[in-house]
């Protein structure tokens, strides 16, 4: 994901200890051999879900998110994220669980911008909230017939989003206040912010969680049930001390493993779709969708384009 903290972070692969600030521990990577038992478990949306209601890891309502972006606040941890934050297993009328159809899971694969907080100034989080307006926002369309010159759509009932973002869904260590960090990727000043500060460090039922969010961390990426967001585009002000995305051992893994048994449809990769908006002299995700009427151009066989409205689904 573009550029990214240069020291020891949550997804460097390192041959030393993790540092307790970690939030995934260096383990072993799986193997590419997958098993017919876990090929069933990454076929499944229930799995998914049962994961998610067990409440190690939690999963955050992409319309929370949107609205912090558009609100201009930061993403707090889990710890201190309040409970509007959690997506809700119940449809909005409270009568039963929301079904398949109904909700579209997603997975954030990104690099924390700081080992203290991995977005203190709210890039990512304007990066993956625009995708996910826009995936909920606009009216989806199912090719049902025709050909290419004259195809034939039905509308797809637009879905809720379900998001897995490790910051906010698995217990972290943590500064408090991480609703406001300080908005800087200048070692220096985040050096000197934080030594006057106390880490709450993970103890009891958090610890515990943690530890068992870490035996179902890959099946979010592997899961041809979730759609992978890619963040691998850079931050505009990135410092010399981050460093790319494919350079960090962890981005890497999880973009491996995002391709194992899903198509290139369930993949987004950021760094790409945003290079070409602002190829197409787009200064938003919304208008390279709405001004060139991408939907019409699907049919006639733009590859990129339609690679990227397959994996956002636009068109299925």
């Amino acid at each position: 994901m573009g550029k990214c903290y240069s020291k020891s972070s949550p997804y460097e692969l390192s041959p030393v200890v993790p540092r307790q600030h970690d939030v995934r521990q260096a383990e072993e990577p799986a193997t590419t051999h997958v098993s017919a038992t876990e090929r069933n478990k990454f076929t499944s949306f229930q799995h998914l879900k049962s994961v998610a209601k067990e409440g190690n890891v939690v999963l955050v309502d992409g319309e929370w998110l949107v609205k912090m972006w558009k609100d201009g606040k930061k993403v707090p941890c889990r710890n201190e994220a309040p409970p509007e934050a959690f997506f809700n297993w119940m449809t909005r009328c409270g009568t039963r669980e929301v079904r398949e159809d109904e909700v579209q899971v997603v997975s954030i694969s990104y690099p924390w911008l700081t080992k203290e907080h991995p977005d203190p100034c709210g890039f990512h989080l304007s990066v993956i909230a625009e995708v996910l307006e826009m995936f909920m926002n606009l009216s989806m369309k199912k090719r049902v017939g025709g050909d290419d010159d004259n195809p034939i759509y039905e509308d797809v009932p637009r879905k809720q989003t379900a998001v897995f973002w490790d910051w906010l869904s698995c217990y972290q260590a943590y500064y408090p206040d991480t609703w406001s960090p300080p908005p800087t990727y200048d070692e220096h000043e985040l050096e000197l912010y934080y030594s006057q500060r106390t880490r709450v460090e993970r103890v009891g039922d958090e610890a515990v969680a943690f530890k068992k969010a870490l035996e179902n961390m890959n099946d979010w990426y592997v899961s041809n049930k979730s759609l992978k967001i890619i963040q691998n585009e850079p931050p505009p002000n990135a410092t010399s001390s981050m460093r790319e995305y494919d350079l960090r051992g962890w981005c890497s893994f999880e973009a491996k493993i995002a391709f194992w048994i899903s198509g290139s449809k369930d993949v987004l990769e950021m760094k790409h779709l945003k290079k070409m908006v602002r190829e197409w002299g787009c200064d938003s995700l919304e208008e390279f969708v709405t001004k060139y009427d991408l939907p019409r151009r699907v049919s006639h066989k733009i590859n990129n384009v339609n690679k990227i409205l397959l994996c956002m689904k636009f068109m299925l």
